[in-house]
């Protein structure tokens, strides 16, 4: 209904508790909101409709009609507390729908001397408790912190099961009072055009709308794609303009998935026919199931407790699966070829091309050849996958897979460099490194020579191609961690590693308004420091600074707190975007095919929660209600996000009633 305009007439002022101007406004007759009624614009007609039948009934009704805000009372404080955990746990591990069910049953189990009996607990109460007393507790704690420190910000933007695109916002900082570096979820926003400036409009109207400074961006993380992290004009560039010190870091974990599939394209392309057609063979039908089963249990009869593992499908986006996927096949080729030969005259196209590939000797070679290296990608994405694991040590063992892979096809002078492969810096064909299974693989295989230098060749380019891809994609995160590296604690505490303050590179590393003689003395002076014997575990870089930034002299100085904060903000650099794709995960359990009506409010509610409790390892039975989450729970809390007119309706039913009340 449009909003009601305001009374004019000098009469009118008697009948203003429930006669106002009619809501269309081509007609000049007055309306009645008890009985929803036009009455005709004269102080006549407003009186004999006063003294109707109709409206005296109509009023009646609603004076004996209990006001809308009772029944929103909230009952004693343990109750509240009660209804918010229990809240929490189904926003963590069930659809909001079922606290209309589980509630009746707990109120119907209490004892009557039960705080718990009588309660009401049902979804419109749980979701405003998730959306209006949870989510704004631990939103605004995240906000508070970001606005006084500075902090990296890691996005990404995906479409949910409704089809609506939504841009995921994390940060990552310095929480002094814990302290330890941590990443958080900060908001879910709902997005319809992904071009760099609409991203970029966005985010800045989000920070502003809290007052949180851009300057204090010292970092951006993102997957890679043009319009977050371009050269010329994207988010990052325009971020850049607002935070001139900010860092761009492109997801590793991304690069190496993409590293890893450039090289597998190197190899025949049946291949990937073959590892996805096994899958879908065996996917939808389980009467093939059953058959291939039967089938493994006879061929391994002499093996106890020997069963089939699952076919699993590829995937473009799970960037741990190819890995799995070879070994289950390649542990699996004799009993696929048996099953395959079994039913060989079958009329369907895959089934008799299955077979074909499984009896050419040469597809098992390369996929052997294939299954560690792969398997050695996935493990380095695997490790920096994790929040709050060691940078330098990452980055080290990167470098080490790296070194791996160029001496298996490099002479000795070319290993222990960064730059694409040349044909001088390769070994000859029969020195190069292909595996031993693969040797042993192939010298019980009945190939010819020709075939044999073939399989050889096609092995080399994936190789090189994993050489030359990790090499161009990766080796601006090595020069950065040369500084970094120093500022580890096996490393500045060493006497023989200790690199001088005047070769560090701090040229990308600091802002220009640093201190560099106030930087210079506490990097000199904390070698001086027994910080073993003080209780300091140095082998974690992260731990070491935080409890730097804390240390105190004799005075009560925090005496190395601007060294320790330029390294702190150093490691909260984001390495991957690992942190903001399981956001999205957890978004697609929770807003499922059957919950696809799902409000945007709600969602990011439940997001946040779930990422609360994530990175504190707490389950919902663990959950601390604070004392500002109680306050927050009263009747306002019900307030919906609708348009006016239903706001105006509302209003007008409760002005009504309370005016019939007096």
């Amino acid at each position: 209904m449009p909003k009601t305009k305001p009374l004019s007439g000098y009469w009118m002022k008697e009948f203003q508790g429930w006669l106002t101007q009619s809501p269309l406004d081509d007609s000049d007759d007055l309306w009645c909101k008890v009985c929803k009624t036009k009455v005709k614009n004269k102080k006549y007609n407003a009186e004999m409709h006063a003294k109707s039948h109709k409206h005296q009934r109509a009023a009646d009704q609603l004076k004996s009609s209990p006001s809308v805000s009772s029944y929103f009372t909230c009952g004693p404080r343990e109750m509240k507390i009660f209804d918010i955990r229990w809240s929490v746990a189904i926003a963590c591990h069930a659809a909001i729908r079922a606290t209309d069910h589980l509630g009746e049953i707990i109120n119907e189990s209490s004892r009557k001397t039960d705080f718990l009996h009588g309660m009401k607990h049902h979804r419109t109460k749980c979701s405003s408790i998730l959306t209006n007393v949870v989510h704004p507790c631990l939103h605004d704690s995240v906000i508070k912190d970001i606005q006084q420190t500075s902090f990296s910000l890691i996005i990404d933007e995906s479409t949910d099961v409704s089809v609506t695109k939504h841009l995921c916002m994390c940060v990552r900082y310095f929480k002094e009072d814990i302290p330890s570096v941590v990443t958080k979820f900060l908001t879910l926003l709902p997005v319809i055009s992904c071009t760099a400036s609409s991203l970029f409009s966005d985010i800045k109207l989000y920070f502003d709308a809290h007052s949180v400074p851009m300057s204090h961006i010292i970092g951006l993380g993102t997957d890679g794609a043009s319009n977050l992290c371009g050269a010329h004009n994207s988010v990052y560039t325009k971020i850049k303009e607002h935070a001139p010190h900010c860092v761009l870091v492109k997801c590793i974990c991304h690069s190496l998935s993409l590293c890893g599939k450039d090289a597998f394209s190197e190899l025949p392309s049946n291949l990937s026919f073959l590892l996805s057609e096994v899958a879908k063979w065996f996917k939808f039908s389980s009467l093939r199931r059953s058959d291939y089963d039967e089938l493994f249990h006879v061929m391994n009869a002499n093996i106890p407790n020997l069963h089939p593992t699952k076919f699993i499908s590829p995937s473009e986006t799970r960037w741990l699966v190819t890995g799995k996927v070879i070994n289950s096949v390649i542990t699996q080729w004799h009993e696929l070829t048996a099953y395959f030969s079994c039913i060989k005259y079958t009329k369907n196209y895959s089934c008799k091309s299955l077979l074909e590939m499984l009896n050419d000797r040469s597809n098992y070679l390369y996929l052997v050849f294939a299954a560690p290296l792969i398997n050695e990608f996935e493990q380095i994405n695997a490790s920096f996958q994790h929040t709050n694991a060691d940078q330098c040590r990452l980055f080290k063992d990167l470098d080490v897979f790296y070194m791996s892979l160029r001496s298996r096809i490099c002479k000795n002078e070319y290993v222990q460099k960064y730059e694409k492969i040349q044909d001088a810096h390769l070994k000859p064909i029969k020195d190069i490194q292909f595996g031993a299974k693969f040797y042993q693989e192939l010298s019980e295989s009945k190939l010819s020579s020709e075939q044999v230098l073939n399989i050889k060749y096609r092995c080399l380019n994936f190789l090189k191609t994993a050489v030359d891809k990790v090499s161009m994609r990766l080796p601006e995160k090595f020069k950065f961690l040369e500084t970094l590296q120093a500022f580890h604690p096996d490393v500045l505490l060493s006497q023989t590693r200790f690199v001088p303050f005047q070769k560090l590179n701090l040229t990308e590393f600091c802002k220009s308004d640093e201190n560099l003689d106030d930087l210079e003395r506490q990097y000199m002076n904390i070698r001086l420091c027994d910080w073993t014997n003080l209780g300091i575990d140095i082998k974690d870089q992260t731990n070491f600074w935080c409890n730097v930034y804390n240390f105190k002299n004799a005075t009560g100085t925090c005496c190395f707190r601007t060294l320790a904060k330029l390294v702190l903000d150093k490691l909260c650099l984001p390495i991957s975007n690992a942190y903001v794709e399981r956001v999205f995960s957890q978004a697609t359990l929770a807003k499922t095919k059957v919950r696809n009506k799902m409000g945007h409010k709600l969602l990011k509610s439940i997001l946040m929660i779930r990422s609360h409790l994530m990175l504190n390892n707490f389950c919902c039975k663990d959950f601390v209600v604070t004392e500002e989450m109680v306050n927050r729970f009263n009747s306002s809390m019900y307030a919906h996000d609708t348009n006016e007119d239903d706001a105006d309706t509302f209003d007008d039913v409760e002005l009504i009633s309370e005016i019939l009340q007096e």
